[in-house]
């Protein structure tokens, strides 16, 4: 039995079996249970996101899954999290700190220097000998933000520095690298992965 409507205008069709809900097709996807909620954690707005809950919880609540209810509570507790730390750019910090070694090779590391208290960069990448203040912004890297790194580099001497944004809106000269947050920050981070793993074997 399958009832076909509009949702967010593209053709979607929910299916059942037995009178349960198995799943919907959206745009000639299927999603099953655990499809919808990996889908929630790639939505681009949390508005999109919350709506494909709200749907995978009236569709497959009731049906008292377990494994379904536990993720649920996962996926839910994880755009949360993202919700109230989408303006707090230390959340950014124990990601970049993670993925230091793929973003500058595996004789990179994070320290913290004796700072100034006037003059603290949001991290420090050692290579080698070389010290690299880092600075970070949840949004974009404007002028502003350049400002603060190129002050630390002068301060500290450093002939280096990296810059860290969602986009990088100001020209930076070249001896500082810019990185975007979603060089490190993965999307939907383990429990889109853990979701996609069991959305009919195929990640979505």
């Amino acid at each position: 039995m399958i009832h076909t409507n509009e949702l967010n205008k593209t053709e979607s069709k929910v299916i059942f079996d037995s009178g349960n809900y198995t799943g919907i097709e959206i745009g000639g996807k299927f999603y099953d249970r655990f499809g919808l909620l990996a889908l929630a954690t790639s939505c681009k707005s949390s508005e999109a996101a919350w709506g494909f809950l709200k749907l995978a919880s009236i569709m497959f609540h009731p049906q008292d899954d377990h494994v379904f209810n536990a993720l649920y509570e996962a996926v839910t507790t994880h755009l949360a999290y993202w919700e109230n730390a989408e303006t707090l750019e230390y959340s950014l910090y124990p990601q970049f700190e993670k993925a230091v070694n793929n973003l500058f090779g595996e004789n990179a590391k994070i320290i913290r220097p004796k700072e100034d208290r006037h003059h603290r960069p949001d991290s420090w990448v050692q290579i080698g000998e070389t010290l690299i203040p880092v600075e970070m912004k949840k949004s974009d890297f404007d002028g502003k933000a350049l400002k603060q790194l190129t002050r630390y580099m002068n301060f500290y001497q450093c002939k280096n520095g990296v810059a860290v944004g969602s986009r990088l809106s100001v020209k930076i000269p070249k001896s500082i690298r810019f990185i975007n947050i979603s060089e490190f920050v993965p999307k939907g981070g383990i429990v889109r992965r853990f979701a996609a793993k069991y959305a009919n074997g195929k990640k979505v």
